[in-house]
C-alpha cells in the first residue's frame, strides 16, 4: 500500500486467528489432506460458495458507514479516510462450506453449513498522530435459514454474521454486521442480497424497539413458554428469559442476535424465533414449528 501517505498507510500484520466457539477459521475442504478426501463417500460432495469480501458484508448492514456508524466513527476519531478503512477490510475473504448427498431424486443438502475465512483478520493502521490502532475480525458464522430439498436444484438461504472491533485508543467497542444470501446445491449464488433503504430502516427500528422487558400475555405453546413468561433484552446484545415449569422458576440467559425478522438466542444460535410483529408496545414471536407467543412491553421499560 505504498504511496498512500501517513494517514492511510496500512501496515501488514500476520494472520491472527481468533478461534471462537461460533467461528470456523480453517482452510477450505479442498485443501484437506488426501487421506481425508479419500474417506469421503462417493455419494457425498463438498460445496464451496464464494468468496465474499468481509467489507461487502459490512456495507450491507444498516448504519455501517453513516454518521455514528463504525467506519464513520473510526474515520472521525483517527483522521483516516473511510476509503482506506474499507480497503483494509476488503483484504479478508469469506467462503461458505456445505455438503450434499446424492439420492434417488438428485443431490440434496445434508448437515449444516459453516464459514471459512482467509486473508487478513486484523488490520493495523495509523491515525493522524502516527499512533497505531487496529480493526480486528473476532468471529464469523453462517446462520442457516430455510433449506428446500424439494426443488431441483435444492436451495438454501441464510445470513453471514460477523463480529469485529476497533482496538487501541478508539473506544468504539464491538460492532456487528450481517448479510443475507442464498445458493443452490451446485454452489451457484447471486451473491449477497443488498438491503434497500427501507429494509435497513426496518432493521434499525427492530433493534431499537426490542430492547426492554416483555411479558407473555398470549401463548399457543404452553410448554415451555406459558402466559406470564418474561423476556428481557438489553442494548449490549444480551437477553434473559424466565418462566414457570412444573411449579419451578426457570431462567435462561445469554447473547441474542436480531437479523431481519429472525431472532437467534444463545451463542450457537440453536434457538431461533421469527418476529411476526414488533412495535413500541407489542411483540409477537413464532418458533420453528409456527407456534406463536404474544408479548406486551412492561411499563417503564
Amino acid at each position: 500500500m505504498e504511496g498512500m501517505g501517513m494517514h492511510g498507510q496500512l501496515r501488514r500484520v500476520g494472520l491472527i486467528l481468533s478461534l471462537l466457539a461460533v467461528c470456523f477459521f480453517m482452510q477450505p475442504d479442498r485443501h484437506a489432506p488426501a487421506a481425508d478426501r479419500d474417506n469421503v463417500p462417493a455419494d457425498e460432495q463438498t460445496i464451496i460458495v464464494g468468496p465474499f469480501e468481509f467489507v461487502e458484508v459490512c456495507e450491507n448492514s444498516d448504519g455501517f458507514d453513516k454518521d455514528g456508524g463504525f467506519v464513520a466513527e473510526c474515520a472521525r476519531k483517527t483522521g483516516v479516510q473511510q476509503g482506506v478503512i474499507r480497503q483494509a477490510l476488503g483484504e479478508c475473504k469469506l467462503w461458505i462450506i456445505d455438503k450434499k448427498k446424492k439420492t434417488s431424486e438428485g443431490w440434496k443438502f445434508t448437515g449444516d453449513a459453516r464459514i471459512v475465512a482467509e486473508g487478513k483478520f486484523a488490520f493495523e493502521l495509523q491515525n493522524k498522530k502516527e499512533k497505531d490502532f487496529r480493526i480486528q475480525l473476532e468471529a464469523c458464522e453462517f446462520k442457516q435459514g430455510r433449506t428446500d430439498n424439494s426443488v431441483s436444484p435444492a436451495t438454501r438461504e441464510g445470513f453471514i454474521q460477523c463480529q469485529f472491533s476497533a482496538q487501541g485508543e478508539l473506544k468504539i467497542g464491538r460492532a456487528f454486521a450481517s448479510a443475507r444470501l442464498s445458493y443452490d446445491v451446485n454452489g451457484k449464488t447471486e451473491g449477497i442480497q443488498k438491503q434497500d433503504d427501507n429494509e435497513k430502516k426496518v432493521q434499525a427500528e427492530y433493534r431499537k424497539q426490542i430492547v426492554g422487558t416483555w411479558e407473555c400475555t398470549d401463548s399457543d405453546e404452553r410448554e415451555p413458554l406459558p402466559v406470564g413468561s418474561v423476556f428481557e433484552f438489553w442494548k449490549d446484545g444480551k437477553y434473559k428469559m424466565s418462566f414457570m415449569h412444573d411449579g419451578v422458576k426457570v431462567t435462561m440467559e445469554g447473547p441474542y442476535e436480531l437479523t431481519g425478522d429472525k431472532l437467534s438466542l444463545d451463542e450457537k444460535g440453536e434457538t431461533k424465533l421469527t418476529i411476526e410483529k414488533l412495535n413500541d408496545t407489542e411483540l409477537v414471536t413464532a418458533n420453528e414449528g409456527g407456534r406463536t407467543c404474544g408479548w406486551k412491553r412492561k411499563k417503564g421499560s
